[in-house]
């Protein structure tokens, strides 16, 4: 009746601190129970619960990105000046410096 795989997308923040983590990737339902019972590091009242009461979503990570914010004191006036004109007009945020990660597939 639908889709079991999906893109999806989970963004991870935490308050007071300066940096924060974005995932892409595919989530997938998992609703078989032979799957759920292959699944090894899954605590068994968790396993209970996906059987009839929870529904079981498997993220499958594609790309994950991690941002770190520079910290704006030490910044001369022009830079602050151009971030705020950046983040005004493009709404990009120049305080933040992106990390690319990515599977490998030659391993």
């Amino acid at each position: 009746e639908f889709d079991r795989e999906f893109p999806s997308r989970l963004e991870f923040f935490k308050k007071g601190k300066n940096f924060y983590l974005k995932m892409n990737g595919k989530a997938i339902i998992v609703n078989d129970p032979e799957e759920v019972n292959s699944l090894v590091s899954l605590p068994d009242d968790i396993r209970s619960a996906a059987m009839g009461q929870m529904i079981l979503v498997k993220f499958r990570i594609q790309c994950a990105d991690y941002y770190e914010q520079d910290e704006q004191k030490d910044k001369s006036f022009w830079h602050q000046l151009k971030a705020k004109l950046m983040k005004w007009i493009y709404n990009e945020d120049l305080s933040l410096r992106p990390y690319r990660v990515e599977p490998s597939y030659l391993s």
